[in-house]
């Protein structure tokens, strides 16, 4: 009994010994250190970096020098267009006030929603527009508010295209992200002998090259014929417009939507006469114009129609005061590829006044997604997910007029300072001291968007 006791005392012992050993050695071992993203490949940033919001992204230049110069890379404004979200641009309507604030309204992808998170559509901070008549607000002989306003015509890769509300000879592109704005060059002595049509801004991939499209009517005396049209063409740091030869064939007088997608402007082409529509697409690299069919359509007096890009794709979405109608063109310029990818039916008896109605994202699996201004409040929008089947409807609170307005846009970083390189361009910024000059009619930006 001994020997067992004293047999298992010199075992513990032994035990003890061991473990005290092991702990030394392990002890003696330098602790691993934990990683950081200093460690982290630029490569790997980079992606972690494009699948941030573009709030998000600014606020990353403010970590580190790295990080900030690595944003501030041309290539990456260009990878960031590439991969960003349609959003919208939102601003608010009065005839007596200036709308120079624009709000960005983006949607927020499921990977990045916390799982009690109601709303889907993030409410980023205001943006500001330049006033047309800058120089003139020094003044002190009063002026009309109409005077600063600018017309947002179409969206391209993050940057804007504004005009006058009655010309289009007053252009301007800005990146109401990042501030900076250009002014066009002006045509003289054409006010009496065009009449304005539409203007459009657009991008040639194979060039790297943003140009702008602006069509007139010519005049002779007081008489416009509507067989002469206009065509002219400028490259962003250029200094001159040019003329673009324009087939006989193609008529138009009226066209709306304008949309850039595979290196090409695209117009929904309205013929009033005819009571017909098609879509008229202006090519960069040949410089033609050319029409395929549009969608089947009912011939409703009361028909809203808009056209988006989505993911390379064309939409057009038509709506009336009590259905909704969105068509994808699954194969590019071919007429027959038409498909109707969502119906107010879908809604399976559910009452909706519908107002302006826009796809925000692509309908693909089952997916997509509708942003839609109610008809019965001016003051309010509709997001719905026909996959999901849910309503989330927005109110929008603080501004002095209940109307207001949405433009796609697809935030971007792209700096006009890259775009006009090597031209005699001034690049201008709203946000320098003589651009942040405030108007007595200009708008109050709005307070908030909640969800009803």
């Amino acid at each position: 009994m001994k020997r067992t006791r004293e047999s298992i005392a010199s075992s513990m012992k032994r035990t003890r010994e061991s473990i005290a050993s092991s702990t030394t050695r392990h002890r003696s071992k330098p602790a691993k250190e934990l990683g950081s993203f200093a460690d982290l490949s630029s490569l790997i940033i980079t992606n972690i970096l494009l699948q941030l919001p573009i709030k998000d992204v600014s606020i990353c230049k403010c970590v580190c020098k790295t990080w900030n110069a690595l944003i501030s890379e041309p290539y990456f404004a260009t990878l960031y267009s590439q991969h960003a979200s349609l959003g919208f641009l939102l601003r608010t309507r009065n005839l007596r006030l200036v709308s120079r604030t624009l709000h960005l309204l983006e949607y927020q992808p499921k990977k990045f929603r916390r799982a009690f998170d109601i709303d889907v559509v993030n409410f980023n901070p205001k943006f500001k527009l330049p006033l047309r008549n800058a120089n003139d607000t020094y003044q002190p002989t009063p002026y009309k508010p109409e005077d600063d306003k600018f017309s947002v015509v179409n969206s391209c890769n993050g940057l804007l295209c504004l005009s006058e509300p009655y010309t289009v000879n007053h252009l301007v592109v800005c990146n109401p992200i990042i501030g900076e704005f250009i002014r066009l060059p002006e045509a003289i002595g054409i006010a009496n002998t065009r009449k304005p049509i539409c203007a459009a801004l657009g991008f040639q991939p194979k060039t790297n090259e943003y140009k702008v499209i602006r069509m007139w009517k010519r005049c002779d005396g007081w008489c416009y014929k509507s067989d002469v049209m206009v065509v002219e063409m400028h490259t962003l740091g250029t200094a001159t417009w040019r003329n673009v030869e324009v087939d006989p064939m193609f008529s138009f007088t009226r066209l709306g939507s304008p949309t850039c997608v595979n290196g090409a402007l695209h117009w929904i082409n309205y013929d009033d006469k005819n009571k017909t529509r098609s879509i008229l697409c202006f090519n960069f690299e040949s410089e033609k114009f050319q029409s395929f069919p549009s969608p089947p359509h009912p011939h409703h007096k009361r028909l809203s129609i808009t056209m988006v890009e989505l993911k390379g794709f064309l939409y057009i979405c038509e709506s009336t005061v009590n259905s909704c109608v969105v068509w994808l063109m699954k194969k590019y310029g071919i007429g027959e590829s038409w498909t109707r990818v969502f119906c107010s039916d879908n809604f399976n008896g559910i009452p909706l006044c519908f107002g302006l109605c826009r796809p925000v994202k692509h309908f693909e699996n089952g997916g997509g997604a509708l942003l839609i201004q109610n008809s019965y409040s001016c003051d309010s929008f509709i997001y719905y997910e026909p996959e999901t089947r849910v309503f989330k409807v927005y109110s929008v609170d603080g501004a002095v007029s209940p109307w207001f307005e949405l433009f796609p846009h697809s935030p971007g970083l792209i700096s006009l300072k890259d775009v006009v390189k090597g031209g005699n361009i001034e690049v201008q910024n709203v946000y320098s001291r003589c651009a942040k000059v405030r108007v007595p009619e200009e708008n109050e930006s709005l307070s908030k968007i909640r969800r009803i």
